[in-house]
C-alpha cells in the first residue's frame, strides 16, 4: 500500500501541468500557485466518496509533488535536457497556507 499520491509538475507551452502518477488526475494552471491549488482540488474531488484503499492508498494520503524547472540561463549554460527537480510534500487537508510561493523559486 502506498502512503502518498505522487504528482509531477512541468511547464507546458502556455500553462503549468500537474499529473498524478498513481491515480488518474491531470490539471493545469497559469501559475505554480494556481496549478498546485488546482491539483489539490482535483485530487480531493477524485477521492471524494471513494475508499483510498481501492487505489492502493492509505487514509488521507499526502501529495508528494515533483517540480521540473529549466535551469536559469544566467546561472549556468546547461543543455536544454538538464532540469532541476524540486520535491514538495503537502497535505490534502487542510489546504497548505504557508508553502513556498512561486516568487521564491528560481526563474524559468
Amino acid at each position: 500500500m502506498q502512503r502518498t499520491i505522487k504528482a509531477f509538475v512541468h511547464k507546458g507551452d502556455t500553462h503549468y501541468v500537474a499529473e498524478c502518477m498513481n491515480i488518474a488526475v491531470v490539471t493545469q494552471g497559469k501559475t505554480l500557485d494556481e496549478t498546485i491549488a488546482n491539483l489539490q482540488q482535483a485530487v480531493a474531488l477524485f477521492l471524494e466518496d471513494e475508499n483510498p484503499e481501492e487505489f492502493g492508498l492509505g487514509a488521507n494520503p499526502p501529495l508528494v509533488v515533483t517540480l521540473e524547472l529549466e535551469p536559469a540561463s544566467h546561472v549556468a549554460q546547461a543543455p536544454p535536457s538538464v532540469h532541476a527537480v524540486y520535491p514538495v510534500i503537502m497535505s490534502m487537508s487542510p489546504p497548505v497556507q504557508n508553502r513556498q510561493s512561486e516568487m521564491d523559486l528560481p526563474p524559468l
